[in-house]
């Protein structure tokens, strides 16, 4: 359902690029997935679809679009932790039906690296359009929020320790 929402999005655009999908790990436990998500990209109407699957790692594909080649898309995963991490364009895709449907009420809450400003949050398909917009012009503008709240410079633990031993 996601895919199928940023294929709509991406044909909106008249942005040349390309479209490269990335399954969940778990859902080779669900093949019945594949069907709809097969369909979602036979839509996209990009130059090209590279469906790479086990071809290339994800770090791969965060680092490109870290180096501002293109945006990571996800719902609520480690994958846009990591896209903040290398400081990299992120949009989280969560509709308030995707929400209903896939977390519990009691997990209603916005991942930690959208509510941070380190990754934007799409509710809408409109939404989800102008932030594909943006990222894909340079105007998505994460990096300070990025660069500030995850740090890369090898002090991670040191700052750990320091702050839990302000809290003894």
């Amino acid at each position: 359902e996601v895919l199928d929402s940023v294929v709509d999005a991406l044909n909106e655009l008249t942005h040349d690029c390309y479209l490269l999908p990335r399954v969940h790990p778990r859902m080779k436990d669900f093949p019945d997935e594949f069907i709809p998500w097969q369909k979602a990209l036979s839509k996209f109407r990009g130059r090209t679809v590279v469906d790479w699957f086990q071809q290339c790692t994800t770090s791969s594909l965060i680092a490109a679009c870290a180096k501002r080649r293109g945006v990571v898309v996800s719902m609520f995963s480690t994958t846009l932790i990591e896209a903040a991490t290398l400081k990299a364009p992120a949009i989280s895709v969560m509709f308030p039906e995707y929400e209903k449907k896939y977390y519990r009420p009691e997990c209603a809450f916005d991942l930690p690296v959208t509510a941070l400003g380190c990754a934007r949050k799409a509710t809408s398909q409109q939404e989800l359009h102008e932030l594909l917009d943006a990222a894909l012009t340079g105007q998505l503008d994460l990096e300070l929020q990025q660069e500030s709240h995850f740090k890369t410079d090898g002090k991670n633990a040191e700052r750990c320790a320091l702050k839990i031993l302000s809290l003894m």
